[in-house]
């Protein structure tokens, strides 16, 4: 039997941390941890992503110049794998950072290295596609705004008192650094903590502990401030969840994790295995836009087509027709957002 999705996972993570990244970036990490580099300026919103790949920080930052490139931005992308080419991010400031837990990460980085008063942090395959990120800058201006949401968690809510929320996430959000700072919020989640706010529809997997950034939300409401959650929006667009699964695949390659997916019992939302389904499809399809972006292969190839993850699905006895039927809709709500993605490109 094949080891697990929920095991590998970690153990892959772990293994990219520890002996890939670590060797490659410790130093200048330990620069920018001491605080002796910085990013941004006073006068400018600063856009930044951080990432694990070469192949989507440049895709990343190919949407995020063509429309915001025009405006008064910095950029800046944290390289988590110790091995991206300056060369090849013109426009923009490359910082080294270990690959820690990600919340501990922009934590360390918003105390440490930036200076811009606002900040946008954007997934690396969440893409920028129009301009309006700027419009927005003007909620800000209401100091009860803490934070705009372009891409707010969907598959379950906060509930304080009779109101229910959607949670802002950090795929792509606005936000004023002050705010952060002067009420010690933090993107990283407490330890052993779960959440009495968290609520659930019933074909989502329950999860009352916090992921990235859901515990400075949940403090942020309860002190009165306002979190911004626009889900439907036209300005960024893109996959989901895409760095742990491409790490599985440098540790484990393709042909465990064709089989782990063919084993799984499940692909409910919200757990490893559906997240992992779902990434390879986007994988595959961010490949794909690469090569039509730059005109050649990208650093690294999953092997996998979409074809071939449409037979896992099928093939696999574990699955009811009620889960195939869902991750086949949104195979094709993929397919819809490489469309998009197409046309923006050029």
């Amino acid at each position: 039997m094949t080891e697990p999705l929920w095991i590998a996972v970690p153990k892959s993570l772990k293994w990219f941390n520890w002996q890939y990244s670590m060797p490659r970036i410790l130093l200048p990490s330990l620069k920018a941890v001491s605080g002796l580099i910085k990013a941004g300026s006073s006068t400018k919103p600063l856009i930044m992503t951080c990432s694990i790949s070469e192949d989507y920080a440049r895709l990343w930052l190919h949407f995020a110049l063509k429309f915001l490139g025009q405006y008064n931005c910095d950029f800046l992308i944290i390289d988590s794998s110790g091995s991206m080419e300056h060369s090849k991010f013109d426009g923009c400031q490359l910082i080294p950072f270990i690959n820690c837990y990600h919340g501990l990460k922009l934590d360390l980085i918003i105390k440490k290295n930036i200076i811009s008063e606002v900040i946008f942090i954007c997934d690396d395959d969440k893409y920028i596609v129009n301009t309006e990120v700027i419009s927005y800058l003007k909620y800000l201006d209401n100091p009860q705004n803490a934070a705009v949401s372009l891409s707010p968690r969907s598959w379950w809510k906060f509930k304080i008192g009779e109101e229910e929320f959607l949670p802002m996430g950090s795929y792509a959000l606005l936000f004023q650094k002050q705010c952060f700072l002067d009420n010690n919020l933090k993107f990283q989640s407490p330890k052993n903590q779960i959440s009495q706010f968290k609520v659930f529809p019933p074909d989502v997997k329950v999860q009352p502990g916090y992921d990235t950034a859901d515990y400075a939300n949940e403090k942020l409401l309860l002190l009165g401030y306002k979190v911004i959650t626009l889900s439907e929006n036209n300005t960024v667009t893109g996959f989901d969840g895409l760095s742990a699964p491409t790490i599985l695949l440098k540790k484990y390659g393709k042909e465990y994790v064709k089989q782990a997916l063919l084993e799984a019992k499940h692909y409910r939302q919200g757990s490893t295995n559906g997240s992992v389904m779902k990434a390879m499809y986007g994988i595959v399809k961010t490949e794909k836009l690469y090569r039509k972006i730059f005109g050649n292969k990208p650093r690294f190839i999953s092997g996998f087509s979409e074809e071939e993850l449409l037979n896992i699905v099928e093939d696999n006895k574990n699955i009811d027709e009620q889960q195939k039927i869902a991750i086949k809709l949104y195979f094709e709500q993929l397919e819809a957002i490489d469309g998009r993605l197409i046309n923006h490109a050029s």
